[in-house]
């Protein structure tokens, strides 16, 4: 009786790996004419409805699940594909940006050093400034000229005569 039950356990064994095998011969390759009919109904738009599956499947000979698997994988190829295509388009960008960065960097160091050596050279003509004091005696003020090099400044300040007088 134990040999029986393990012979028919065997022999169900058998069978699920028969079904298992003919499920895997059942799944066959697309025809170049089915995937170039699919590609086409993609084209025109990436979903599928399911009035146009189901007469995509009488068409082509396939299963509706197949129809809808296929449309599936061939939506995540797209997807893919725009991503790189979005990939390369930022990347593009980013160097152009980068290049201009360096470029800003470079007048910024430009111009900094242009500061420096007008800074330097307007310390050398400092000596070209001079200060002219008047005394206006009767108003007690004291007038101050800078001149430099492009520009005369008149500053007035006010001082007291007797402090003025003592600097005369």
């Amino acid at each position: 009786m134990k040999q029986e039950t393990i012979l028919a356990h065997e022999t169900h064994e058998d069978e699920e790996k028969k079904k298992k095998k003919k499920k895997k011969e059942k799944k066959k390759r697309l025809t170049i004419g089915q995937v170039e009919s699919l590609e086409r109904v993609f084209q025109e738009g990436i979903k599928l409805e399911p009035d146009k599956k189901m007469k995509l499947s009488k068409e082509l000979g396939l299963e509706p699940r197949q129809i809808a698997i296929w449309f599936q994988n061939r939506r995540a190829r797209w997807k893919v594909n725009q991503l790189k295509h979005h990939f390369d388009v930022i990347m593009k960008e980013n160097q152009k940006l980068h290049q201009e960065v360096m470029n800003l960097k470079a007048m910024m160091r430009d111009q900094t050093s242009i500061r420096k050596q007008i800074s330097a050279g307007y310390a050398e003509s400092s000596a070209m400034i001079y200060y002219q004091q008047n005394v206006i005696a009767d108003q007690g003020n004291c007038s101050f000229t800078v001149q430099d090099y492009y520009n005369m400044v008149p500053m007035l300040q006010p001082y007291p005569a007797a402090f003025s007088n003592n600097y005369l």
